[in-house]
């Protein structure tokens, strides 16, 4: 049995200039290993620093009347114990009114102070002392209030126009003297994000194009993202010294730490070590081992441990962690703090709160069942005609209270239902939209503006019921990507990760896209990375690379039209920067709902539009039935094509003589109109899927064949499901838009709006355009049990709605003739 050391690892030996100051620590921490070389000053130089807030733009900017958010905010020890304030550097609209408009800052539940905003032509910072032992080791809630009024427009249109942002560069805990250091794999939550909100994770090694080095680096910077809790992970590819913050890694035997500029262990076995720079705050994590097989026995004990640390924090601090965003499973009864909602009486014309929550990434969302929210509310006289309470799920419209009592009413427990089928796997919000415009509003006075009485509650007690959730893979459907969905697809066998060319740039937004997607579910995924693409078919591939270097054949198994990509790319050979996503202050959007195709503008604080179908050729025959062909839900197996065709056939055609509203009932499949891949694309992300067998396969098993019966519900489909394959492709006109272009999309939280089978982002309109799934394969992903089933039976019948009138007709039928023998045998004759 292989017994684990872990010691020191010698400092980097090019980092010897005198003003560098490096900390080297063992996992678990050990006496640090003295480097003559080096003669690290521990205690670093002596200066002022800023620990971040940290958050994306997104999580920064504050909009509308009222704009609460609630951050957690991970401290080291020494950070926690010393003296400190708060400088936050704001900058807002001009038509924010200076005399009312207020930010309200908290840290774990202790209010530290309320200044008006007035950052209006450049950033203003505001200072906030902190009592001592108000800061606790690990994570702390940082809640930041803004109430905004503009200054002479009372309409409702005019809320829209305030904003206030929080400028990252200058806002943060202030430290005097030196930075503390990260000691632990603990502390990993403390590595700087950029100013962006990203934390860079570059991969140190030598050769980019050995794919064993890349299969450990792969599961190493999963793990470490994990461990560190990062909001949005970075990827990317190097060797020297960088100055910017963030964590090098290096996963390497012994022999090959020259090479990379580390020095050698000092004992031998396998380990793992800290390199903490004093100067530019940026840490190493090295794994490494005499061999193969102790650098695997390293890489396992980290990984092992990443995955199950506990985080540390105050409880406020933890339970903001927990919220942001909220992983549901199913099954819970949650309060709407414990989803990140905690808003204060509203005063305002248009309040809205929003919940970010994340649903499993084999989650099935269909009409099988509901949330319910259990409301507690309130609302105040004389609120105009038409104010209700909006309940929207992804941007759709779920749900409305009306508020028509001219006296006011409390409202609770009042139930809300939100169907799951708006749902998907990974990221969906839960806004709370209520119009609360007041006849005063019409007139307006300079003395009564931001000055009035509170008009609307929604209090924190109120909760949401969360139903037991259908748990299968569903093909295709880009929605879970970054929700790991492809992982848990693979399982055991891992994912196959394919980079045509080993261009760096796209192992580099491979990486981006494995450790997005592990930061999210908090789980790795085994993976093997090749430079070969093999053919479509053989399990689960992740296919990552510019559009040269993709063969046509796997961008059809993508369902993506080769020809056009390459020539509208070629045509227009734009630069790299003309893709790129705008940095400036982009306000958040939601998709639509799960399977719809839509086109969203993320520059503008605009509703989703859905957008439209192309008209057919003769209105007089608009039907789904001209764009496709009847759907009956009997599959796609062409060993069964002897029986499909001919009914579903002979169905339509007794349908279309009957003149019956095929998409009405649902019976027709549509063709999606393609996805519009122009040159202004900035990256494309398109899944495939086909069906290996299983149907078939069931209905020889008929006959009772125990042997092929037991394998019902094994995730390889050799039961009722069938065996699956998915080809998901990722792809940009060249490589440099490739890397950016995913670091972009995944990194800042765009990702988010993936739905269907194919998205395209453009990256200079700042726009999403989605293509929705023809049809969908199942694939078991849970360990079968008869409830899932029952849920997924339920989700599958709602979403083909000719076999479920079918089984309607055929038990009608049944119990007719049931009846009808019964009362012949009873002997009774009228």
């Amino acid at each position: 049995m292989r017994t684990f050391t872990l010691v020191s690892i010698l400092a980097v030996a090019a980092w010897t200039a005198p003003a560098t100051a490096q900390t080297t620590t063992s996992i678990p921490p050990a006496a640090p290993l003295a480097v003559p070389a080096l003669a690290p000053d521990l205690a670093g130089p002596a200066r002022d620093w800023r620990r971040r807030l940290g958050g994306t733009p997104d999580d920064l900017l504050f909009t509308g009347e009222a704009d609460t958010r609630i951050l957690p905010v991970f401290l080291t020890p020494g950070e926690a114990s010393r003296p400190t304030r708060l400088e936050i550097a704001t900058v807002s609209a001009i038509s924010a009114s200076p005399d009312v408009s207020r930010i309200t800052v908290s840290i774990n539940g202790a209010l530290l102070g309320e200044r008006p905003v007035r950052g209006f032509d450049a950033p203003e910072t505001l200072g906030f002392d902190i009592a001592p032992g108000l800061l606790q080791p690990g994570y702390n809630a940082v809640r930041v209030d803004v109430r905004q009024t503009h200054r002479v427009d009372c309409s409702l249109e005019a809320t829209y126009e305030l904003w206030t942002r929080i400028v990252p560069e200058g806002t943060g805990f202030v430290f005097d003297g030196a930075p503390s250091r990260i000691l632990d794999l603990g502390a990993l939550a403390a590595v700087p994000a950029g100013a962006d909100g990203r934390t860079e994770i570059r991969l140190r090694t030598g050769d980019a194009r050995d794919p064993a080095s890349l299969d450990r680096l792969a599961r190493a910077a999963q793990a470490l993202a994990v461990a560190g809790r990062y909001a949005e992970p970075v990827v990317s590819l190097g060797s020297g010294r960088v100055e910017t913050p963030g964590v090098d890694l290096v996963v390497a035997t012994r022999d090959r730490l020259r090479g990379l500029g580390l020095g050698a262990p000092a004992a031998p076995g396998p380990s793992v070590a800290l390199v903490d720079d004093a100067r530019t705050g940026r840490l190493t994590l090295v794994v490494t081992g005499a061999n193969a097989d102790e650098l695997d026995d390293a890489l396992t004990l980290f990984e092992r441990r990443a995955l199950n640390l506990a985080p540390v924090g105050s409880p406020a601090g933890l339970a903001a962690l927990d919220a942001s965003p909220r992983r549901l499973e199913g099954g819970e009864t949650l309060r709407l703090t414990e989803i990140g909602l905690d808003p204060r009486p509203f005063a305002g014309r248009f309040f809205r709160a929003e919940a970010d929550v994340i649903l499993p990434a084999d989650f099935y969302a269909a009409d099988y069942d509901r949330m319910t929210l259990a409301l507690d509310a309130a609302y105040a006289p004389g609120l105009a005609s038409g104010s209700a309470l909006v309940v929207r799920v992804n941007g759709a419209a779920v749900a409305s209270v009306a508020m028509a009592n001219p006296r006011g009413d409390v409202l609770r427990d009042r139930e809300v239902h939100l169907p799951l089928k708006a749902f998907k796997p990974g990221h969906n919000v839960i806004a709370f939209e209520a119009s609360t415009a007041a006849r005063a509003d019409e007139a307006c006075l300079p003395e009564t503006i931001g000055r009035g009485q509170d008009r609307f509650v929604l209090s924190p007690t109120s909760t949401l019921r969360v139903p037991r959730l259908a748990r299968i893979g569903s093909l295709p459907d880009i929605a879970g990507l970054s929700a790991g969905s492809l992982g848990l697809l693979a399982g055991r066998e891992g994912l196959t990760v394919s980079v045509p060319g080993g261009d760096r740039d796209a192992i580099a937004a491979a990486m981006t896209v494995l450790v997005q997607s592990a930061a999210t579910s908090r789980r790795t995924t085994p993976v093997r990375i090749g430079f070969q693409t093999p053919a479509p078919g053989a399990g689960h591939m992740l296919v990552v690379g510019p559009i040269d270097r993709i063969g046509d054949q796997v961008l059809a198994a993508a369902d993506l039209p080769a020809a056009r990509m390459r020539s509208v790319w070629a045509a227009e050979a734009a630069p790299a920067t003309s893709r790129r996503v705008p940095q400036g202050p982009a306000l958040p959007v939601r998709v639509a709902s799960a399977g719809e195709a839509v086109l969203l503008d993320l520059g503008a604080p605009a509703q989703p539009s859905i957008a439209p179908d192309p008209a057919p050729a003769d209105p007089a025959q608009a039907s789904l039935l001209d764009a496709g062909r009847l759907d009956l839900g009997l599959g796609d197996d062409p060993r069964l094509g002897w029986l499909v065709a001919p009914v579903e056939a002979g169905v339509e055609r007794l349908l279309r003589v009957a003149a019956v509203d095929l998409p009405q009932l649902g019976l027709a499949r549509a063709a999606p109109p393609p996805l519009p891949v122009d040159a202004s694309a900035t990256l494309v992300v398109a899944q495939g899927a086909a069906r290996q067998g299983g149907y078939a396969d069931a209905v020889r098993a008929a006959g009772f064949d125990l042997a092929a019966l037991n394998g019902i519900g094994d995730p390889s489909g050799t039961g009722l499901l069938p065996r699956a394959s998915s080809v998901t492709v990722i792809t940009a006109a060249d490589g440099a838009t490739l890397r950016e272009g995913v670091a972009a999309f995944f990194g800042s939280g765009a990702a988010q709006e993936l739905v269907g089978q194919a998205a395209m982002f453009q990256g200079e309109e700042a726009r999403v355009a989605s293509r929705v799934a023809p049809a969908d394969v199942l694939v078991e992903t849970q360990a079968f049990s008869a409830g899932n089933a029952r849920l997924v039976l339920a989700g599958w019948l709602s979403r083909n709605t000719a076999v479920y009138l079918g089984v309607l007709a055929a038990l009608g039928l049944a119990l007719s003739i049931a009846a009808y023998a019964a009362v012949r045998l009873s002997g009774v004759r009228n």
